[in-house]
Formats: structure tokens, C-alpha cells, sequence
């Protein structure tokens, strides 16, 4: 039977349009990417779109999570998913309607019925055993070159009409210009964090951009670096090399993170990091609190493994200058000043005196709840003697 012996919805393309206009907008106000969604299926079903459920794919450019799922269902919560690189690799995602627009960007429609074509396959089936009868997988082109990817599903035994194929299909390209957007943003923030590190890159996409843009803040000053690592670089593979340092850079990236510090850099098998904190007493203490146990994370992790050379890390705390150091088209997102090269100094003279951690006189004034040994000693660059705490000793 064809459309017009079965009562179907009326589609109202004012509703259409107006929908696709807002799109092409741009969306506004700036919402985030599943409030949008949500409005666009509110929008399909109040113009007659019989849509029960809807799935946004998006891929993402981050070194742990590459995709990222959004669902909509009728008259449930909006869920929003990170997917791991494993889930591209599944049975439930190889070979998929979702793979295959990916793969060759277009157009895959399933009626989700006994004995159709693709409904062997685990994503299908699964989709079908909840009472979804019909189903159209949309590629959403970007400029780059990538791809994303919608789904519509309904539960209705006859299946879309061309009526509200045509109408999914007209907010295709809109809607992919939109996401494209979004998505932009959210890779752009995510590459900078991941590269110059969380706060320097909010402080990048605000405009710190110029050379010499420089800011005066107050921190706690971390370096950390292997133990014998020449030794280690000269005798190992190369390729386990990079492994030890990757648990290395790995296992204080979590554990500086869960203790509001960022990472600056890794520059060859060190460290640079900060915890940034106020010109206040509490403030710093509670600084330096988190850096220690930081460390201490660090090193309990580490020390299980029957491999690993150890570390040794050296603190202080004090005024730097934080922002670009660099040339008119290549820059550097870093942290300078007396306070940093003194605690390089503290980091090398740690491997002079076998020491595991060493602290400046300014960080021990807020530490009263360890032991510590108190030396003086001489460093280039800084006149006369000053005063530092080890805290951890050889074989700590």
C-alpha cells in the first residue's frame, strides 16, 4: 500500500523551516551540543516527524576518548557517552550502519524487520529487539575532510514516509555545520590542554596569544626526572625506553591533576609543573600539601613496579611569570623566573646528594606534618648559601 491509502502524519514545513533556519544560524544562544539535540527532535516531533529515538556520533581528535555518543529518547533523560578507542574496534560498531556512513559517507537506511537486509548484524539486532521498526543513518560531512554521524529511529510498524525522510534529510547539512562547530571548539580546547596544559591552554583560547604576554602569578614549582636515565636510554630498546617514560609521564599527570596542579611540560625524562595558588598563607600551604601528595601517589604506584628506575622531584614556591616565551610564529606556553631555576637547581643538586625529594626553605615553612633534614648549599647562579629540606632520602 502506498501513501495515500495509509493515514500518515502531515508534515507542517514551517516547523521545517524554521528549524533549519535556527540551525543555519548558528543555533543560538550558545547552548551545549545535547541541549541542541534535544531541540532539534523536539522540533522534528511537533512537525509531525514520528521520531523515537535519536543518535549523534561524533568523532573526536583526543588521545583517549575518539568518540564521543549522544541519544535522545521520547520521554527520557538525554544521554550523553565518551567512547574508547576499543569500541571502534567491537563487533557492535564494525560493519555497522554507523561504520559504514563513517567509512563511505552515505546514506544507510535499515527497516528493522524480520528477514531485511543488515539485520543480522549485533548493532541492528539490538536496536530491532527494542522495538525500533525503521531506521536512517545520515553522514554529517565537515569541511576537514572527517565525518559524523546521525540516527533516526522510529517504532512505528510502517516504517518513515518520504514526508519525513525528506524532512530529516533537509536539517543534514545544517545540523552538520552546527556540530562542526562545537566540535571544533571542543578539540581545539582539548588539543591545547592536552599539549600546553589545561590552564595555559583556557589561557590561549581567551587571546594570550602575542609574544611576551606574560602574566605574574604565584606557585608551587615541581620538576621531577628519572633516576639514571642515560644509563637507561644507552642499554635499553628504544621502544622500552618510551614505555618507562610514558608510565613516568603517565602516572603524575593523574595524580598532579587530581591534586589541582598542571603540567607545563615534559622536557626529555623530566617534569615541569605547577600548582598555582594566591599570594595567601592557606592557599600555598594547601599548595604544597597537594604537590607532596602528588609525589607520594606517584612514587607508590611506581615503586610496585619491578622495572621502573625511580624518580627524584624537587620543590619550591614563590612568583613566576607565566605565559609566551617564544617567536612572531612559534611560541612557547611556559613558566620562567628565579623561582623556576632555583628549583632546577634543587632537582639536580637532589641527584648530587642521592635524594629522592628536596625542598626550599620557603616550601618547609608550610610543612608540619612529615620529617624532614635541613642542609645549606651553594648553587650557580644564586649567591651565597640557601637553605633546603630533604624530605625523601635514597630508598625511601
Amino acid at each position: 500500500m502506498d501513501d495515500q491509502q495509509i493515514p500518515r502524519p502531515n508534515i507542517d514545513a514551517g516547523r521545517i523551516g524554521a528549524l533549519i533556519d535556527w540551525l543555519i544560524g548558528g543555533a543560538l544562544p550558545p547552548a551545549p551540543l545535547s541541549a541542541i539535540v534535544t531541540e532539534i527532535c523536539e522540533q522534528l516531533g511537533a512537525a509531525g516527524v514520528r521520531l523515537d529515538m535519536l543518535e549523534t556520533g561524533v568523532m573526536t581528535l583526543h588521545p583517549v576518548v575518539p568518540g564521543a555518543h549522544i541519544i535522545w529518547r521520547r520521554k527520557r533523560p538525554i544521554l550523553e557517552q565518551a567512547h574508547s578507542r576499543d569500541i571502534l574496534r567491537s563487533e557492535m560498531f564494525v560493519n555497522s550502519p554507523s561504520d559504514l556512513v563513517l567509512r563511505n559517507g552515505r546514506t544507510v537506511r535499515c527497516r528493522l524487520r524480520e528477514g531485511e537486509p543488515m539485520n543480522d548484524h549485533p548493532f541492528v539486532e539490538h536496536r530491532r529487539m527494542r522495538g525500533y521498526r525503521d531506521a536512517i543513518f545520515f553522514p554529517l560531512p565537515q569541511t576537514t575532510g572527517e565525518r559524523h554521524v546521525f540516527a533516526a529511529f522510529t517504532k512505528e510498524e510502517d516504517g518513515w514516509t518520504d514526508a519525513e525522510f525528506d524532512a530529516l534529510r533537509q536539517i543534514q547539512a545544517p545540523f552538520a555545520r552546527v556540530l562542526e562547530a562545537k566540535t571544533l571548539a571542543t578539540s581545539t580546547e582539548t588539543l591545547l590542554s592536552t599539549y600546553v596544559g589545561r590552564g595555559a591552554g583556557g589561557r590561549i583560547l581567551n587571546g594570550q596569544i602575542e609574544p611576551g604576554d606574560i602574566d605574574e602569578i604565584s606557585a608551587v614549582i615541581f620538576f621531577a626526572n628519572l633516576k639514571n636515565f642515560t644509563k637507561l636510554s644507552n642499554e635499553v630498546p628504544a621502544r622500552q625506553v618510551i614505555q618507562t617514560l610514558n608510565r613516568f609521564f603517565a602516572t603524575f599527570e593523574g595524580s598532579i591533576r587530581e591534586q589541582r596542579g598542571e603540567i607545563l611540560k615534559f622536557v626529555g625524562d623530566g617534569i615541569l609543573a605547577l600548582f598555582p595558588t594566591p599570594d595567601d598563607y592557606h592557599a600555598q600551604k594547601a599548595a604544597v600539601r597537594g604537590a607532596l601528595i602528588s609525589i607520594d601517589t606517584a612514587r607508590e604506584t611506581l615503586n610496585s613496579l619491578d622495572d621502573f628506575p625511580g624518580f627524584r622531584a624537587a620543590l619550591h614556591v614563590g612568583d613566576v611569570a607565566y605565559g609566551n616565551v617564544g617567536g612572531r610564529e612559534r611560541l612557547d606556553f611556559t613558566a620562567i623566573g628565579p623561582t623556576v631555576n632555583f628549583a632546577a637547581r634543587l632537582l639536580s643538586h637532589a641527584s648530587e646528594i642521592d635524594a629522592d625529594l628536596v625542598a626550599s626553605d620557603a616550601v618547609t615553612r608550610y610543612i608540619d606534618d612529615r620529617k624532614f633534614e635541613k642542609q645549606e648549599s651553594s648553587f650557580k647562579g644564586f649567591m651565597g648559601k640557601h637553605g633546603l629540606a630533604i624530605i625523601a632520602a635514597r630508598n625511601s
